[in-house]
């Protein structure tokens, strides 16, 4: 560039940055630089001591960076701190036969970046190059940025500095950043090649500064990538603590500046066997994925990850898992058998040694076949007043791997039902009341195999209730005679029928009153009688004569209350009809059971029939047998 030149641009206010020009003399105007084909330092040519330069190359922060000949990489950069009258640009140096063009939408691993910076939204990087071989010789080919569109103010730009007026980033014209991809030609040599990053500006007294950054490109025939890929940390999904379930996922990011990574493996036994994985992304981000199947419950896993890049294999640090594949197992205290009252059935889940209970549900019907789906340990279990049934527990439990255990189901019976009653009848004796009932029911539990009836009795027309009263009898029969009673007296009763859990039913009642009894003698067995002269022992055939006037009958009696008994005779001529009137009694009334005499007679001579009753000593009397 001439002098004349030098001045004219001095003298029009341009202002060169990183092969870019830009009129800053009112802010929110951007003016073109299309003849700008010289070094930004031929007339910013002051160091600034407090300038920076931030570098990243294909997003990871540095300034060296190895490449295979026809490769292509991305710079990303800032430069802070040269500000003086609120102007500064910047400036790329390239070595000879490298191409540049417009960077891509990426993030850079660089502090404050900000998008905008990002050229990938219409900047380019000025078509003509320039020389920079008198400050930069190994790198001596210049480029810049054409700002010909809208304002750096407008926060549109993609090389936008801060700007006092639009505050585009943070208020203050001392930050730009930007981004580029070189391409190295396909046949440079292998070596050691520098790009020169300058930021122009002015220093803090105003006057015309810049701040130079040397990149280091390495050019490999080998690869271009000497670095093996730089492994994260290694994590498994799902899992709880320390715990995995059969079937997880194995994740490592790795990153590779150089070249990308091209496999991976993961091992579960800390590099005893090692199996492929997936790999995804694009430099310098990648990540290894694998799904893992199949795994024993109990199994102690070392989980890790390696990948490989040009630049070699490189392994991440190893974790310890311990597989939890099996479901947690729940149980129940429901009672056995039917209660007589509402039940709370407490569920105790348990997961061993694996990685804990998250949850424990349940549901409760009658035909067992509900789906749990309440949470809780508690479960209330009721029966509507007065009536009985069984119903059903469901439950299940799921570990904090999902692991979920298979529905388990308890049978809670109870039952408010009280038992049915039976028919109740009452027979008044002599001094007594026979009691008979027919056996009660129950729809729940059953009646009590054991003093399943309690009898009850008050003197007097009121029965007793199941709770008052006098227990005459207590057990499983369905009679009983109620015995040492007062003639005349009444006594009320009340039957109570208990089931299994003891509820009592409402009782069959009624009242007797016990009066004297005197059943007739039983008629003389015929056999039993005989017919004797007047000795007593002299027996007298049937149809035979007697000698003697008077005659002895004799007879069995019995009376059903075993009370004494006379022996009654009714002895006619043979002619006549009996009358059934006694004509003959024995003496002194015999016990029950034995043989009374009669003495009839005199008689006068002929031919007689007889025959005999009893009659017992409340003078009833009994049917007639004849002889």
């Amino acid at each position: 560039m001439t002098s004349a030149r030098r001045m004219g641009l001095q003298r029009t206010g341009w202002l060169m940055a990183l092969g870019v020009t830009v009129l800053m003399s009112l802010p929110g105007t951007a003016l073109a630089w299309p003849t700008k084909y010289t070094s930004c330092s031929s007339c910013h040519n002051g160091t600034e001591a407090t300038a920076t330069v931030s570098v990243a190359l294909n997003g990871v922060a540095g300034t060296t960076i190895t490449v295979a000949p026809g490769a292509t990489f991305e710079i990303d950069w800032i430069v802070r701190n040269i500000s003086g009258s609120g102007r500064m640009g910047m400036e790329l140096a390239v070595p000879t036969g490298w191409t540049v063009a417009t960077g891509t939408a990426n993030a850079p691993a660089l502090a404050g970046w900000n998008n905008v910076w990002n050229l990938t939204a219409g900047e380019f990087w000025w078509a003509t190059s320039y020389s920079t071989a008198a400050e930069f010789p190994s790198s001596p080919v210049g480029y810049t940025i054409n700002f010909d569109g809208p304002s750096w103010d407008s926060g549109t730009r993609n090389a936008a500095m801060d700007d006092a007026t639009a505050m585009d980033l943070d208020g203050t014209a001392n930050t730009m950043g930007t981004d580029a991809r070189i391409t190295v030609p396909a046949g440079a040599a292998n070596g050691s090649y520098t790009i020169q990053l300058t930021g122009v500006g002015h220093n803090a007294g105003g006057a015309k500064a810049y701040k130079t950054q040397a990149i280091t490109v390495t050019v490999s025939s080998g690869g271009g990538d000497s670095t093996a890929p730089v492994p994260g940390t290694v994590t498994v999904s799902p899992q709880s603590g320390t715990f995995v379930p059969a079937a997880f996922t194995v994740t490592t990011a790795f990153t590779d500046a150089e070249s990308a990574v091209t496999s991976c493996q993961y091992t579960l036994n800390g590099g005893g066997a090692w199996t492929a994985g997936t790999v995804s992304g694009a430099l310098p981000n990648f990540t290894c994925t694998a799904n893992v199947t199949g795994q024993t419950n109990g199994t102690a896993l070392t989980v890790n990850m390696r990948a490989t890049s040009t630049g070699g294999t490189a392994t991440a640090t190893q974790i310890s898992r311990t597989v939890d594949a099996a479901a947690p197992t729940t149980t129940s205290n429901a009672p056995a058998g039917w209660q007589a009252a509402d039940v709370n059935v407490t569920l105790t889940p348990t997961d061993g040694t694996g990685s804990g209970i998250a949850s424990t549900q349940y549901c409760v019907d009658t035909a067992n076949s509900c789906v749990p789906g309440t949470s809780g340990t508690t479960v209330s279990v009721t029966q509507g007043a007065g009536t009985a049934g069984t119903q059903y527990v469901r439950f299940r439990s799921t570990d904090n791997l999902s692991n979920l255990e298979t529905t388990k189901s308890a049978t809670v019976q109870i039952d408010k039902a009280a038992p049915t009653d039976g028919t109740l009848s009452i027979t008044p004796g002599n001094t007594q009341n026979s009691l008979s009932w027919t056996a009660g029911a129950d729809v729940g539990s059953g009646l009590r195999t054991a003093n399943t009836y309690d009898l009850r009795f008050l003197s007097g027309a009121t029965p007793p209730t199941c709770a008052t009263g006098t227990s005459i009898y207590l057990g499983t029969g369905t009679s009983h005679t109620h015995t040492g009673l007062t003639n005349g007296t009444t006594y009320s009763y009340r039957l109570c029928t208990y089931d299994n859990v003891n509820n009592v039913s409402t009782g069959a009642f009624g009242s007797g009153t016990p009066a004297l009894v005197n059943n007739p003698p039983a008629a003389p067995p015929q056999a039993a009688l005989a017919q004797y002269k007047s000795d007593g022992t002299t027996a007298v055939a049937a149809a035979a004569f007697s000698n003697t006037a008077t005659v002895v009958m004799k007879g069995t009696v019995t009376d059903p209350e075993a009370n004494t008994v006379q022996l009654e005779v009714e002895i006619v001529p043979y002619t006549n009809g009996f009358t059934n009137t006694p004509n003959c009694t024995s003496g002194a009334a015999v016990a029950s059971g034995t043989t009374a005499s009669a003495t009839c007679g005199p008689l006068a001579d002929g031919r007689y029939k007889w025959q005999a009753r009893g009659k017992d000593s409340n003078g009833a009397t009994g049917a007639w047998t004849q002889y």
